[in-house]
C-alpha cells in the first residue's frame, strides 16, 4: 500500500522542475532585446489590441526578419520624417505588415500616400470594433496634430471580427500589462506560448486549403449578420469622424479566402466568392459617400502561393497590381 501523499510525488517533481525552469528563464534566459524575438509580442487591454510601447525589436518569422519600432502610443513607425505630413493609420495585421518587405518593396500605403512617415495603430487580431476604440482612445486623450487618419479594414478577417460572437479576449493570450515581460523573457513566453497552444484548440498545422473552405462556410452561414453589423460598424465609423471633425481614408484589403488553392500549390481567384464579398461591401454607398477617399487594394488573378502569401497564406504579401476608388469597384452603386 502507499498513502495519499505519495499519490502527490510525481505531481511534485514535475512542478519543482517546472519551478526550477522558470528560474533559471528569469535569471539566465532573458534576451533583453538581444536578438530577434520568435513571436510578435501584442497584448489586449479590454479596448483594443496594441504592440509595445515607444521601443525597437526585430521578430524571426519563417518569411524572414521584420524590423519595429514603435512610438509611446504603440504605434509601429514606418519610414524616415519627410517634410510632407506623416500618415496615420488604424487597422490590424495585414495594415500593420507583421511580414517582411524588401528594400526594394515598401509599405502597401507607399502605394498610395508616396514616401511619408507611418504611425501604423494596430496588431494581430485587433478587430474594427476595437480599432474604432483605438481612435477614440487617441483623439480624447493625446490628439495628435492632424485630423486626417487612415483605417485598414480586411474582410478576410475583419468580417468575422465585427459579429458579436467574435471575443478578443479569446483569440489574444496576453494582456497589456504582460507585455514588457515578453520583451525581457522571451524564451519563458516561447515556453508558455507553446504551452498554451499544446492544450488548447489554437494548435494547429497550417492547411491552406482547409481554412479557406472554413472561412467562406462560416461567411456563408452568418453572411445576414455580416452584412447587418458592417453597415453598423461603418456608422459607428461616422460618428467618430463627426465627433472629432476627422478626414478617414478607408483602405479595403481583398480577402485571402477569395482565392482557391490548387494540389501544386498555386492561387487563382474564385469570382463567384469575390462577387459575394463584393455585395456585402457595396451595400452601404450612403454611408461610404461621407468619407474623402475610399480605396481599393487589388492583387493579381492568379500565382504562386509562396508569393502571394505569407507562410500562414492568410496575409498578402506580394505587391498590389491596382488600387482603385469606390466608384471604380461599386460602379453601380
Amino acid at each position: 500500500m502507499y498513502s495519499n501523499y505519495d499519490q502527490f510525488v510525481p505531481a511534485r517533481v514535475a512542478g519543482i522542475f517546472f519551478l526550477f525552469l522558470l528560474f533559471i528563464l528569469l535569471t539566465v534566459g532573458s534576451k533583453a532585446h538581444a536578438s530577434c524575438l520568435s513571436f510578435l509580442p501584442h497584448g489586449y487591454n479590454g479596448a483594443f489590441v496594441h504592440l509595445p510601447k515607444s521601443t525597437q525589436f526585430c521578430v524571426e518569422t519563417k518569411d524572414g526578419r521584420v524590423d519595429y519600432h514603435t512610438n509611446e502610443f504603440h504605434a509601429r513607425v514606418i519610414g524616415a520624417p519627410t517634410s510632407l505630413s506623416p500618415v496615420y493609420a488604424f487597422g490590424e495585421s495585414q495594415l500593420v505588415e507583421i511580414f517582411p518587405r524588401t528594400k526594394t518593396e515598401n509599405h502597401i500605403l507607399n502605394k498610395i500616400y508616396g514616401s511619408r512617415r507611418f504611425y501604423i495603430h494596430g496588431a494581430p487580431n485587433n478587430g474594427p470594433n476595437e480599432t474604432l476604440a483605438y481612435i477614440d482612445y487617441i483623439f480624447r486623450n493625446h490628439s495628435y496634430q492632424t485630423k486626417h487618419i487612415t483605417v485598414g479594414f480586411n474582410p478576410g478577417f475583419d468580417f468575422f471580427r465585427i459579429i458579436p460572437s467574435w471575443r478578443t479576449v479569446d483569440k489574444v493570450q496576453h494582456k497589456s500589462d504582460q507585455i514588457n515581460l515578453m520583451l525581457n523573457y522571451p524564451n519563458l513566453y516561447e515556453i508558455l506560448n507553446f504551452g498554451r497552444a499544446i492544450m488548447s484548440t489554437r494548435f494547429q498545422t497550417i492547411d491552406p486549403v482547409g481554412q479557406i473552405k472554413n472561412a467562406r462556410d462560416h461567411f456563408y452561414a452568418n453572411k445576414t449578420s455580416i452584412e447587418k453589423f458592417f453597415i453598423e460598424w461603418l456608422i459607428r465609423l461616422r460618428e467618430l469622424k463627426q465627433k472629432y471633425a476627422l478626414d478617414i481614408d478607408i483602405v479595403f484589403f481583398e480577402s485571402y479566402w477569395s482565392y482557391d488553392i490548387s494540389p501544386e500549390l498555386k492561387a487563382k481567384k474564385n469570382k463567384l466568392v469575390t462577387v459575394d464579398l463584393k455585395n456585402v461591401i457595396c451595400s452601404g454607398p450612403k454611408i461610404l459617400s461621407t468619407f474623402p477617399r475610399v480605396l481599393f487594394v487589388q492583387y493579381q488573378n492568379e500565382g504562386k502561393v509562396d508569393q502571394m502569401f505569407t507562410y500562414t497564406s492568410r496575409h498578402f504579401k506580394a505587391q498590389p497590381t491596382d488600387i482603385i476608388t469606390y466608384e471604380q469597384y461599386c460602379p453601380e452603386s
